[in-house]
């Protein structure tokens, strides 16, 4: 178990983005402050364990300590931030929400627990090549992985990857500093999303720490204090802070709770049915053994090098469940084609575009502190547009007005433009194989140019001012 440096990646997330952690410090501060006013006043182990009725996943359970922190702000804002931003405009069943989707991932993460509990309970007593070594799931790990679950998506605000591209790009220089300062403290994290950033810096910052250390939280684990550092690792899907490597990646991971609710959760409501079977899967999870002579690549090979007993664990499926993971890689794959409907990407793009107006006609850029105001994303589209007026929330104007109308009756933009390798012109005079080339290396050229906003922006302004007429046919 690697340890990590609290006051270090503190100090080190202070200096190298100073913005975004004095930021949301202060809203941590905020929304936990009901969560601390309430364990000032409670008794040790005064409640007892929360059930919900759940469409998916049928009896959900919370601890406590974990009703404690959902029914705080913090949490209770994810309640009007719909799971799929504005696919609710092609499927009108598709508007839950994100806190929806939390408490699902907290019993995801639970059931997969228990599943590779049982299975490493196998692996020290069955078999040619039992292995006692195998660790068992502590205290620690499982609250750590519990909580972890429970705040993976604070960092999303309204309209969930709508707005979190607009705060990267606002604060992008803050965002690669912070990252980079992150993969250095905690072991094996690869790619991190902005909402993760943000969601680690609230789980590291000092209102959080006061929550989780004080006394009548309840936890029962040894070290509280240690407790955001494992809560962050496990949102970022690294090994450090555990004692159970084998459970480094039921957060984020490549077969995590994450995505084993969302897709099943946004199958159920969209009406997209797929036919998971969750329970099949994660029963066939199980431990890995990974040894120097059994590594599959160089990379897993110098780990179990490196680790003390000259082995390490990890999550894997059986066999006998490889036709249940791919049923759910198909899905998502399915999923994603048919909900990022190409309606849904004008509605989002035309949120987009109303913020950047609201901004323009504001005269100033919006603050972190307004896209987290706490309002629903019905609200804040008001908000935005200038239809509602609240105190310290300076909206658009005119045009955003018209924008935000427009979005209310569902007059949405057709789309003029379809961008494909074929379509690229100016090849005359090449042979079938070098017009092949020549487009799949322009193609690449544009994809890249596309995955950002900004580059989005310059391509469509480059098409605007275009002096050739386009014509539309109905």
């Amino acid at each position: 178990m690697s340890a990590v440096d609290l006051d270090q990646i503190r100090s080190e997330v202070k200096d190298g983005a100073p913005c975004l952690w004095t930021a949301f410090e202060g809203l941590a501060k905020t929304w936990l402050e009901p969560a601390l006013e309430r364990l000032n006043k409670r008794r040790s182990h005064a409640s007892y364990p929360k059930t919900f009725n759940d469409p998916v996943w049928g009896v959900i359970e919370l601890m406590p300590w974990e009703t404690i922190l959902l029914d705080s702000p913090l949490l209770q804002r994810l309640r009007g931030v719909r799971q799929l931003g504005m696919a609710h405009f092609v499927y009108p069943g598709a508007s839950h929400d994100r806190l929806e989707h939390t408490r699902g991932v907290v019993e995801a993460a639970e059931r997969m627990i228990c599943a590779l509990e049982r299975n490493a309970k196998f692996r020290r007593r069955f078999g040619s090549d039992r292995d006692k070594n195998v660790p068992e799931v502590d205290r620690m790990d499982r609250c750590a992985t519990r909580l972890a679950a429970l705040l993976h998506d604070i960092g999303h605000g309204p309209f969930s990857h709508v707005t979190e591209d607009l705060i990267k790009i606002n604060y992008e220089e803050e965002f690669t500093k912070a990252k980079k300062i992150l993969r250095d403290h905690f072991e094996g994290v690869m790619s991190i999303a902005a909402s993760e950033v943000i969601a680690v810096i609230i789980v590291l910052s000092l209102p959080m720490f006061d929550v989780l250390t004080h006394r009548e939280f309840g936890t029962g684990v040894d070290k509280p204090a240690d407790l955001p550092t494992a809560i962050a690792a496990r949102i970022l899907g690294s090994r450090s802070c555990l004692k159970a490597g084998y459970l480094s990646g039921i957060i984020s991971g490549p077969v995590d709770a994450d995505k084993l609710d969302y897709i099943a959760r946004d199958c159920h409501h969209s009406g997209l049915s797929f036919g998971i079977d969750l329970t099949r899967l994660i029963s066939k999870l199980e431990v890995v053994v990974i040894t120097p002579d059994n590594a599959p690549n160089p990379e897993l090979k110098k780990r179990a090098h490196a680790a003390e007993i000259g082995r390490f664990y990890d999550i894997g499926i059986s066999q006998t469940g490889l036709g249940s993971y791919e049923q759910l890689v198909i899905t998502r794959v399915l999923l994603f084609d048919r909900l990022y409907h190409q309606k849904v990407r004008t509605a989002e793009a035309m949120v987009r575009c109303l913020i950047n107006l609201a901004e323009k006609e504001c005269g100033a850029p919006f603050t972190i502190k307004k896209f987290f105001s706490g309002f629903s994303d019905d609200i804040f589209l008001g908000l935005v547009g200038g239809i509602f007026e609240v105190d310290e929330f300076d909206g658009g104007k005119d045009q955003s007005r018209a924008v935000v109308k427009m979005l209310q009756d569902r007059q949405i933009y057709y789309r003029a433009f379809a961008f494909a390798a074929r379509y690229i012109a100016g090849m005359n005079g090449l042979s079938d194989q070098e017009q092949q080339d020549t487009r799949a290396r322009l193609w690449i050229k544009l994809l890249k140019k596309l995955s950002t906003l900004k580059g989005c922006a310059e391509i469509a302004e480059k098409i605007f001012k275009s002096k050739k007429t386009w014509s539309i046919n109905p």
